[in-house]
């Protein structure tokens, strides 16, 4: 139904804005900061993030018990720079995002006369909250981005907020501690809702929910939805097809039932039985490179063994779904549809506070090619679509299962070990297990991987941000040698073997490269140096290689090639 919902392109276009109608009246009837905060707050119930925005998650000091979080968030564009920096590519971006805004605005039946002033408004607007936001760098920096506050310091530090209403808007009593990401941000909003004038906020609230739900309703507002974070943003020259679009709207809410229909198709126990096997062998090799490095001391080596040991790891799919029960979809009502999904969410999120952690819930569905770490929870999760070719087949040669399977599992443990996560300890709280020395050792070492992807560019000279990557940068290095160690191992088990003329080793390398195999616009690659923590595909794979010894020996690098690197500038962390 959800699925027919979004397929049925004649109602939607019959319909157009209308589906949006309540909400924009009521952003209309706002009269006070009362009235804006709770406002605000039924938006973040319908998942439009606006001034900022809240979640639940484990306490990073007490990942024994859930706490309220509240973040940043309000921008339409990615990032703060793409307001602030007079570069090229955030000139290109601000210009065209400066049209979206008035197409948006004239789509919505703003009369023209009013459309360039409705876009200077905005756009001032969210300048002002560019200028308060954190710096990407910081924000993936937990200890920068943990601040514990009571009800009474929340309300000092942003009084102009009715934090009252707002937290009863979101369905929730006023919590005693919560965790403020970004607290000067808080602030600065907070004096944004005194100081800017009450139709200043009605217009952003309005534009948002508009720009939010744009890919929800009729045919233009889709174009011009894709136009901006489809073509500007990403390159894309055409959109996806309407039922891949819909389907992936239907995934995002109901991404567990839709999970459970893959896992019966795609993953079968032989599968999960094999990768299990890989799993222990990581470990395995972990534990030996932990055990053998020589720039850290006896008793942090013993906490780096004991937290290795802590790591649980999830393949698969969940030990328990979860429930859809009182999700109301219908046929015919898409937008109201994810409405319902989003509060639907939205109060089984809520509903956690208070209770004893669920360490059995998953944050990917089974259906997602990717994997992830989850420092507070100490462990790493595996989802089936990633236990596919080209990853990882139960027919293929052992050299492509650890070449590129094996580096994405350690990947994802060597993530407990980067320059965050080695902040949290074996039962995932920010505590620091590590002796001075060690660390700075440890810092050293990440340093010199930072100055080594700083040096990259991308499309239009577009520079690589050493320090945003640099988690990614470390799981990555780390995940290529432990799954090199570990492949190691395995070959002391069975017979060596050349195929097509390329040695185990060399297999392994070119099954790494698959690891970040994929074809992406200079638009694209642009926009993801400015604003992901992880490096560009190729450089996920070059970068690494070109520090790694074994990489060397495979292939006989040498000086004059274009991967080879000094001895002295090449990065050897775990």
């Amino acid at each position: 139904d959800f699925y027919l919902s979004g397929m049925d392109t004649e109602r939607r276009n019959a319909l157009g804005i209308a589906p949006l109608t309540h909400l924009r009246q009521q952003i209309a009837a706002i009269k006070n900061t009362d009235d804006l905060t709770k406002m605000i707050a039924k938006l973040h119930v319908l998942g439009v993030g606006v001034g900022w925005n809240v979640f639940v998650d484990q306490d990073a000091k007490q990942s024994d018990q859930y706490i309220l979080h509240l973040v940043q968030d309000g921008l339409g564009m990615p990032d703060r720079d793409y307001y602030l920096k007079n570069d090229p590519e955030s000139k290109r971006v601000r210009d065209a995002y400066r049209k979206h805004v008035s197409a948006l605005f004239h789509l919505s039946g703003m009369a023209k006369p009013d459309i360039e002033a409705a876009t200077n408004t905005l756009l001032a607007f969210e300048t002002k909250l560019a200028r308060a936001s954190m710096r990407k760098e910081d924000t993936r920096d937990a200890e920068k981005t943990y601040h514990k506050v009571s009800a009474a310091g929340l309300r000092k530090l942003a009084p102009h907020i009715n934090w009252h209403g707002y937290f009863s808007g979101i369905l929730v009593d006023m919590p005693a501690r919560m965790v403020v990401m970004q607290p000067e941000f808080m602030h600065a909003v907070s004096q944004l809702c005194s100081d800017t004038p009450i139709d200043t906020w009605r217009l952003y609230l309005d534009w948002h929910v508009v720009n939010e739900y744009a890919s929800l309703l009729s045919a233009p507002f889709v174009k011009e939805q894709f136009n901006f974070y489809g073509h500007v943003l990403s390159g894309q020259q055409k959109m996806r097809p309407q039922w891949r679009r819909v389907m992936g709207t239907v995934n995002g809410y109901l991404g567990e039932l839709l999970g459970q229909l893959y896992v019966a198709k795609h993953f079968g126990p032989e599968a999960k039985r094999k990768m299990q096997e890989l799993v222990d062998n990581l470990f395995v090799a972990y534990e030996a490179r932990l055990e053998n490095l020589d720039w850290m001391s006896t008793a942090t080596k013993r906490k780096a063994v004991e937290k290795l040991r802590a790591m649980t790891h999830k393949i698969g799919y969940p030990e328990k779904w979860k429930s859809h029960r009182g999700l109301i979809i219908a046929p015919d009502d898409y937008v109201g549809n994810v409405m319902r999904a989003e509060q639907f969410w939205h109060k089984y999120e809520m509903k956690k506070l208070g209770k004893p952690v669920d360490y059995t819930e998953w944050f990917m569905y089974p259906q997602t090619v990717n994997a992830y770490f989850n420092p507070v929870m100490n462990e790493i999760v595996f989802p089936a679509a990633i236990l596919q070719a080209p990853f990882f087949s139960i027919d293929f040669d052992e050299a492509v299962n650890y070449g590129a399977i094996g580096a994405v599992i350690g990947h994802e443990i060597t993530h407990g070990f980067d320059d965050q996560g080695a902040k949290f300890d074996k039962k995932g709280n920010m505590k620091n297990w590590w002796n001075e020395a060690d660390r700075t050792s440890f810092e050293k070492r990440t340093a010199v991987l930072r100055k080594q992807f700083d040096q990259y560019t991308v499309a239009d000279g577009v520079k690589v941000n050493g320090q945003l990557t640099l988690g990614e940068n470390v799981a990555d290095l780390g995940g290529a040698s432990i799954a090199y160690d570990a492949y190691q191992l395995h070959l002391e088990k069975t017979e060596r073997k050349t195929l097509q003329g390329f040695s185990p080793e060399q297999r392994f390398f070119l099954a790494f490269a698959l690891f970040e195999r994929e074809n992406v616009r200079p638009e694209f690659e642009k926009m993801q140096v400015l604003t992901d923590p992880h490096s560009p595909g190729h450089l996920r794979i070059n970068g690494p290689a070109s520090n790694l010894p074994e990489f060397y020996e495979a292939f006989n690098v040498q000086l004059g090639d274009k991967l080879y690197r000094p001895p002295k500038s090449r990065a050897q962390i775990w």
